[in-house]
């Protein structure tokens, strides 16, 4: 199981790297971070939101 990170100002994202920005999941479409001097906060060209599956409850026998 992968931990995502939450978004700072002060990260550096690779394509792929997954954040968690206001409780909602993203992931990296173009490198960016201060040492590309090229910040991109979620929502903005560079990200993508993941969309996520409802949690569905799972029922296991005795």
């Amino acid at each position: 199981m992968t931990q995502v990170v939450n978004y700072s100002l002060f990260g550096t994202y690779y394509l792929g790297d997954k954040i968690s920005h206001n409780g909602v999941f993203y992931t990296c479409l173009l490198e960016n971070g201060y040492k590309f001097n090229d910040i991109r906060i979620p929502l903005v060209n560079g990200w993508k939101e993941i969309e996520t599956p409802s949690w569905q409850p799972v029922e296991y026998p005795l």
